[in-house]
C-alpha cells in the first residue's frame, strides 16, 4: 500500500509539475513588473475603487495565507485603508497564477476561472462593506520612499555603448530577480505545505474508497457546510490544496463542497484572523469572515446547480490523462521533486541548527 501510496503521489507531481513551474516563474514577473511600492500608491484613499484595486492586484501574486500576513500589514502601516488591505488578504491568499493553472488542468478551466471569479466578489464584499460600516483607520501620510528611483539619480552615460551596457547588465539584474524569487523565495515558502498537498492527494487516491461520499450519503449542503467547518481553522495553501480537492473530487466529493473549502481555507485560518482583529479591529474580522463564508456556500450552491452545464464533470480524475502524455509530465515532473527535496533538506538544516544555536544559548 505504501508503494501505491507513493506511485499515486508521484503521479500528481508529474501532472502538477509543468503548470506549477510556469505559475511560478509567471510569479516572478509580475513581483519584478508589479513591485510592492506599486501597490501601495493606490491602495490608500478609502473608497470602492482602492477595494477594486487591492482584489486584481491581489489575484496573481502567489502569496499563501501565512505569507501575505506580512506583505498585509504592511500595506496597511503605510496608509491603506481599512478595505483596501482587508481586501488583499482575501484576494491574494484564494488564488494566484501558479494555482490558477493547477486548477486549469486538475480541475478544468470552468472551475478555474469559477475560482478566480468568486474570490473577486469574496475580496470587494469585505472591503466596501469594511469601510462603509466600520471606522475608517489607515495611515494617509504620503510615502514616498518607493518613489526613490528618480532619473535624477541615475549616473548618465554619454556614449551608446555605456547606454547598452547598463540596459544589458540591468536586464540581466531583473531576469536574475525573476528565477530566484520564483524558484526560491515564493517555492521555499510553500515548499512544506506543496510536499503534504501532494502526499495527502496521493493518501486520498489510495486509502479512501471511490464510492465513500456517496455511501455516507449526505445531503450536498450539509458536506459544504463540514468543509467549510474544516477549512475555517487551519492553515491551507490555495496551491497544495488544489492536488488534495482533485484527489476528493475524485472519490465522489461534490463541486459546491470543493469550492467552498478553496475559497475558505487559504483566506481564513487562526493566524490570519488574529491578525485581522489586530490591525483592523473586531467588527472588521466579523465582516471579513461573514462575506467570506456567505460567498463561499453562495458560489458552492451554483456550481453544484451548475456542475454539467459548465463541464466540471469531465475534470474529476486528476490521472485523466497521465498515460497519453507521461513522458512529457515526466521531466518537469523530476525537476519539482529534486527542487522540493532541496527546499525541504535545506529547512531541516536551518531548523537543526536553530535548535543546536538554542541549546547552546541555555546552557551558555
Amino acid at each position: 500500500m505504501i508503494i501505491q501510496w507513493l506511485l499515486e503521489t508521484w503521479t500528481i507531481i508529474k501532472l502538477s509539475a509543468p503548470w506549477l513551474l510556469i505559475g511560478f516563474f509567471c510569479a516572478g514577473v509580475i513581483h519584478v513588473v508589479l513591485p510592492t511600492g506599486f501597490i501601495k500608491k493606490h491602495l490608500k484613499v478609502p473608497g470602492f475603487y482602492s477595494v477594486l484595486k487591492a482584489s486584481i492586484f491581489g489575484i496573481p501574486l502567489p502569496l499563501c495565507s501565512c505569507s501575505v500576513i506580512p506583505v498585509g500589514v504592511s500595506l496597511k502601516k503605510q496608509g491603506a485603508s481599512k478595505g483596501a488591505t482587508a481586501s488583499f488578504f482575501v484576494s491574494t491568499p484564494e488564488i494566484g497564477i501558479d494555482s490558477f493553472l493547477l486548477s486549469f488542468f486538475l480541475l478544468g478551466p470552468a472551475f478555474a476561472i469559477i475560482r478566480v471569479i468568486a474570490t473577486i466578489f469574496s475580496a470587494l464584499g469585505v472591503g466596501v462593506l469594511i469601510d462603509h460600516f466600520a471606522e475608517r483607520g489607515g495611515d494617509t501620510t504620503e510615502h514616498d520612499d518607493d518613489e526613490h528611483e528618480s532619473c535624477c539619480n541615475e549616473t548618465r552615460t554619454n556614449s551608446n555603448t555605456d547606454m547598452q551596457s547598463h540596459f544589458f547588465y540591468k536586464l540581466k539584474q531583473k531576469i536574475k530577480e525573476i528565477f530566484h524569487f520564483a524558484y526560491v523565495e515564493i517555492f521555499d515558502d510553500i515548499a512544506v505545505v506543496l510536499s503534504l498537498g501532494f502526499l495527502g492527494a496521493g493518501l486520498v487516491s489510495v486509502f479512501i474508497p471511490d464510492n465513500l461520499f456517496m455511501d455516507l450519503n449526505l445531503n450536498p449542503i450539509m458536506m459544504m457546510i463540514i468543509m467549510l467547518i474544516a477549512a475555517l481553522p487551519i492553515y491551507v495553501c490555495a496551491t497544495s490544496s488544489t492536488p488534495l480537492v482533485a484527489a476528493l473530487l475524485a472519490k465522489g466529493l461534490n463541486p459546491g463542497a470543493a469550492i467552498v473549502f478553496l475559497l475558505a481555507g487559504p483566506a481564513t485560518n487562526i493566524t490570519t484572523m488574529l491578525t485581522i482583529l489586530r490591525e483592523l479591529g473586531k467588527r472588521e474580522l466579523v465582516i471579513y469572515l461573514s462575506i467570506i463564508i456567505m460567498v463561499s456556500m453562495l458560489f458552492g450552491i451554483f456550481i453544484n446547480q451548475s456542475a454539467d452545464l459548465i463541464g466540471v464533470v469531465d475534470y474529476l480524475n486528476p490521472g485523466n490523462d497521465s498515460t497519453s502524455h507521461d513522458h512529457m509530465h515526466s521531466i518537469p515532473g523530476l525537476l519539482l521533486f529534486i527542487m522540493l527535496s532541496i527546499s525541504l533538506i535545506k529547512k531541516l538544516v536551518n531548523y537543526i541548527k536553530k535548535e543546536s544555536n538554542g541549546d547552546e544559548t541555555c546552557c551558555s
